[in-house]
């Protein structure tokens, strides 16, 4: 019987190190460019924003978001892109301000960083529209939504 050697632990990208929260409650995945990897994506936001508390409409908000994003990474002719994800929830108090979801996501292809991300100003929109703070820098979006205090 032939067994197989195991393989290398998967290397995150590094933009999206250090991790976003000391106490290390950041969850890293990494799925392939594939529009059939989407959905698992959209379900991890999903799953965190419910776990803080965030409405429906809010959760839908981030999900919308993410989907955007993800959808708009351009791999070009790499054949192996992935899409790094960290996202952290922050529960609010007085002290750390309101409870929110922080998302940062990435794209690399052929084992190298890049920063391919073509947002049309639809995307561009929808996304300003559902997130409460939204930037790309070097080639890593970030998203934040935060709980409606007014609710």
């Amino acid at each position: 019987m032939m067994t197989q050697p195991p393989t290398s632990p998967t290397r995150f990208d590094s933009r999206l190190n250090p991790p976003l929260g000391a106490d290390r409650s950041t969850v890293r995945l990494q799925v392939p460019l594939r529009h059939e990897f989407a959905s698992t994506v959209r379900v991890v936001v999903a799953s965190i924003g419910a776990d803080v508390g965030f409405t429906v409409d809010d959760i839908d908000d981030l999900r919308l978001a993410v989907s955007e994003v993800f959808s708009s990474f351009d791999p070009g002719d790499a054949q192996d892109a992935v899409v790094d994800m960290a996202a952290e929830a922050t529960t609010g108090s007085d002290v750390s301000g309101p409870t929110a979801v922080e998302v940062r996501i990435a794209m690399s292809a052929d084992g190298a960083q890049s920063g391919s991300i073509d947002l049309d100003e639809l995307a561009m929109t929808i996304i300003r529209a559902a997130v409460d703070e939204f930037r790309i820098d070097a080639g890593v979006v970030t998203l934040v939504k935060r709980i409606d205090d007014t609710r």
